[in-house]
């Protein structure tokens, strides 16, 4: 009984191995985020925040950046040079119609990968 436990546990390990070091391996093929920050506003009739963060380093773009369960995509317009400069919007009377897209992630920076989203979490400081 002793024994089938453990080769169970074994081979449980052992088929799990593949799928962790495939998921770390997509993460290390994006840039590094720094100097995360984010300010609230709010103008007449549009609340938001002004999320400003750096890259470094080889790898792919991201895509999106999520904060408060809020997603935007990043337009190429947002990107100076290694800095990212997003208008997040999260409430607004000046689009009609308008709502964020929601987001099951937390805080943190989408980049895409092979056809695949991977989520990086940042910590985003209040400025």
């Amino acid at each position: 009984m002793k024994n089938i436990l453990i080769y169970s546990l074994f081979f449980t390990n052992l088929l799990s191995l593949p799928c962790i070091s495939c998921k770390s391996n997509s993460l290390q093929k994006t840039k590094s985020i720094k100097n995360a920050s984010y300010k609230i506003y709010n103008i007449r009739d549009e609340k938001g925040y002004e999320v400003v963060f750096n890259t470094t380093g080889k790898g792919m773009d991201p895509i999106a950046v999520t904060l408060n369960r809020i997603r935007q995509e990043i337009k190429p317009s947002d990107k100076e040079n290694s800095t990212y400069h997003i208008n997040l919007i999260a409430e607004t009377r000046r689009i009609h119609d308008y709502t964020p897209q929601q987001s099951f992630y937390g805080n943190g920076v989408i980049f895409k990968i092979d056809s695949t989203e991977y989520f990086k979490p940042v910590k985003f400081i209040l400025k």
